[in-house]
């Protein structure tokens, strides 16, 4: 668990950029409604290039994508680790324009053994899932008529099914302070719940 806090702690910072308080936008339509963001799929082997000069052996954890609103394209930060260099996180952060920004943040107690995401592990993109979370009524609700303010998707993990389940998430809602979480199975593009905490949590290897 120390490490798993470790991690988020060192992604915050990247992350908090896209919580500054922005005007309330306008009531849109929802007929009229819609949303762009970055492409996971397209920007994957970029990642991936970048993150290999690192460590030949990375592997992909995590990815994080902000939404923004109809006029821009949040960026995606994407983070790895390494089998080889466990004592280092590797993230990258993309914005729409190609531009990166990479970081490597040290880690004291040295990083778990993580199931890497691989390509075969999902087979909806980033803009198909937004698309298939907003044909809900009340998801749609939320992007027309509040704040977009610390919205994002999220590609990671459920760490403590035995299986590490991955789904994407869905983090939204009128503020950064009112938001809910909201899941889809990145194979079927179904709906899903998050599993519930077990009473005896795995243990991840170290």
């Amino acid at each position: 668990m120390k490490h798993t806090v470790l991690l988020w702690i060192s992604v915050i910072p990247i992350i908090l950029a896209a919580c500054t308080q922005k005007e309330p936008i306008r009531s849109t339509p929802l007929s009229e409604f819609s949303l762009s963001v970055i492409s996971l799929k397209e920007t994957l082997p970029r990642l991936f290039k970048e993150a290999r000069k690192w460590s030949e052996d990375a592997y992909l954890v995590n990815v994080v994508i902000e939404i923004e609103d109809s006029e821009s394209i949040g960026p995606l930060t994407a983070t790895f680790y390494s089998v080889s260099n466990r004592s280092q996180v590797f993230v990258i952060k993309e914005e729409i324009d190609g531009s990166i920004m990479t970081e490597i943040i040290n880690q004291e107690k040295g990083t778990i053994l993580l199931k890497p995401i691989t390509e075969n592990d999902w087979k909806y993109d980033s803009q198909e899932v937004l698309n298939l979370f907003l044909e809900d009524t009340e998801i749609r609700k939320i992007f027309s008529e509040g704040s977009r303010t610390c919205n994002l998707l999220d590609l990671s993990r459920i760490r403590y099914t035995s299986e590490q389940q991955l789904l994407w998430r869905l983090l939204a809602g009128p503020s950064c302070l009112e938001r809910e979480s909201y899941y889809l199975d990145p194979i079927t593009g179904k709906r899903t719940e998050k599993p519930p905490v077990p009473e005896i949590i795995p243990t991840l290897p170290n």
